[in-house]
């Protein structure tokens, strides 16, 4: 797992809305399952990330939101493959979370851009 990706899990797992596990027949692989803790917050969870999705298409056509989606999907693929196919083994996407600390460090806000 890449660091970004451990990191989430390990924040899910320490209050036990996910569990880790080997399976017997690939211990090389570690597989992530949601815990009955986990499948609680289905029912809060999901109304919020609809309402999220509604307030960030206001005012979009369809055609619009079809648009956005597509170049959104196409550069976020363009920047995996690049990632993936780099031969420097330390290249990587940085998070938006490692975007947002850089920028802040630099004396940035978000007004700025």
């Amino acid at each position: 797992m890449d660091p970004t990706t451990f990191a989430a899990v390990k924040a899910m797992e320490t209050p036990g809305y996910v569990e880790r596990q080997q399976m017997l027949d690939n211990k090389k692989n570690v597989h992530v399952f949601l815990t009955a803790e986990g499948r609680a917050l289905k029912d809060r969870l999901v109304p919020l990330a609809e309402e999220v999705n509604e307030i960030s298409v206001a005012g979009l056509s369809e055609r619009d939101i079809k648009t956005a989606r597509k170049v959104l999907l196409a550069v976020i693929e363009n920047l995996a493959d690049d990632e993936s196919g780099s031969a420097n083994p330390k290249r990587r996407v940085a998070s938006t979370r490692e975007l947002g600390r850089l920028i802040a460090e630099r004396g940035h806000t978000p007004e700025d851009t």
